[in-house]
């Protein structure tokens, strides 16, 4: 059997406990995007989950009109550097959102988001998890962003917690759970803390800069051992201080009444053995805690990781469209596409219309079902070398109702919600033909 050929795929997961904050702070370091950097080391996905963000009712009733500002905020800071919002989904206070390159857009399949509730047994979200499930390159990956049970006592809440979210969560097809994933990604504040230790004796370490020398008393290690909770995982070694609990705008713990701990983890899993014709492999290049940022009572926690997912060129299900010509806010029109002869628009296909610049693929401004039936293709100017050599060509057009204001635009073809399989060229749309 001949062996698939692989290639190097890197992800950036980040957590961030945000205590309610908003994002006031410089993110850019924490994105790691802050000068100097180097392009090419930037990651193919950024996976990131924050978690206590802002619940307050005015803050729902905006978010149902306007954007959740974390989103945003780092919708902006990757705009320039060519990343896309994949998919974003909240559970009250736990955020997941995934980016990826806009360059790559066609390679992401199947992403299918879920939650869990595990707040008052299981009726309520301020605990839980948000999970995103996806093909990356043909590869299965599954991310977890989690917020556990609090406290120094609830540790058995936390093992119970993490066996009810891995149980709930069933996806269609071979990753039907998230350990059956090629690579699985579980992070959050998972809030293990310190056993057999006392506050007195953790102020003493942070004086005398031992605290490191606490880490063999915590409780996520311990259920790891056990075989309680997260043995399916693991860890990289952790050379960052506890990231919990700071006094809000400062560098300084807050030694009243709670007991630091490293409650912001990031776990990971390879199934090296899923295929015969490759094997799989996830290297970790960095694990870190931000201690610059100061406005929430945690620190944020990153890591990188290098992943081997199949190189095998552009799906086979990719959509071609052909050169477009400037379209009239006045007039209807249409649009000329294509894709391979062993492939047909599905029921569920749309396009949509976005702005040239759209960071997210929810920017629609417009959107019309897909016509399934192929068309006589007229003859028409334009490059065609990357088009597939027997291909079946269809026609979509637009009415003319559809409002949006003269600018630059781009086509986007759906499977689903979220499976990009073709974008357009820009193009224009004007007042009116030839203005």
């Amino acid at each position: 059997m001949s062996l698939r050929e692989c290639r190097d795929l890197r992800i950036r997961v980040i957590t961030y406990n945000v205590a309610s904050t908003y994002p006031i702070e410089d993110l850019r370091e924490l994105l790691g995007v802050k000068p100097p950097f180097e392009l090419e080391n930037l990651p193919n996905i950024y996976a990131i989950g924050l978690q206590e963000v802002s619940v307050k009712p005015a803050n729902l009733v905006n978010q149902t009109i306007f954007e959740e500002p974390w989103i945003t905020c780092l919708r902006s800071e990757l705009k320039s550097l060519g990343y896309i919002k994949l998919i974003s989904y909240k559970l009250q206070g736990l955020v997941l959102i995934i980016f990826v390159r806009r360059a790559e857009l066609f390679h992401y399949r199947d992403i299918t988001p879920s939650y869990v509730r595990t707040g008052l047994g299981g009726m309520w979200g301020n605990k839980g998890a948000t999970v995103v499930s996806l093909k990356a390159f043909g590869n299965s990956i599954c991310f977890v962003n989690s917020h556990l049970a609090a406290h120094d006592h609830g540790y058995y809440k936390r093992v119970q917690e993490y066996t009810d979210v891995l149980r709930s969560q069933t996806f269609e097809g071979e990753a039907c759970n998230i350990i059956a994933h090629d690579y699985s990604f579980w992070f959050g504040d998972l809030n293990f803390r310190l056993n057999d230790v006392t506050l007195e004796q953790l102020k003493n370490a942070i004086q005398d800069d031992t605290i490191m020398a606490m880490f063999k008393h915590d409780q996520l290690t311990r259920a790891q051992r056990a075989g309680e909770a997260f043995e399916e995982f693991q860890e990289e070694e952790i050379t960052f201080r506890p990231t919990f609990k700071f006094q809000q705008d400062t560098a300084y713990y807050k030694l009243t009444s709670r007991k630091p701990a490293w409650t912001d983890r990031i776990l990971y899993r390879c199934t090296e053995e899923a295929y015969k014709s490759c094997r799989l492999s996830l290297k970790v290049d960095d694990y870190r805690s931000h201690e610059s940022y100061l406005h929430s009572d945690h620190k944020p926690v990153s890591a990188i990781f290098t992943i081997k997912v199949f190189d095998a060129g552009l799906p086979k299900d990719k959509i071609y469209f052909y050169d477009l010509e400037d379209w009239s806010v006045n007039t209807g029109f249409g649009t000329w596409f294509c894709c391979d002869d062993s492939e047909t628009p599905q029921r569920s296909d749309w396009i949509g219309l976005f702005q040239a610049d759209f960071t997210s693929i929810d920017q629609y401004v417009g959107y019309i079902w897909v016509e399934t039936q192929p068309a006589d293709r007229p003859p028409m100017d334009g490059d065609e070398t990357d088009f597939p050599v027997n291909r079946r060509t269809y026609y979509q057009s637009f009415c003319d109702q559809m409002f949006v204001p003269p600018g630059d635009y781009v086509l986007i073809y759906f499977r689903g919600t979220c499976d990009v399989l073709g974008i357009s060229q820009s193009f224009k749309i004007v007042d009116s033909v030839g203005s």
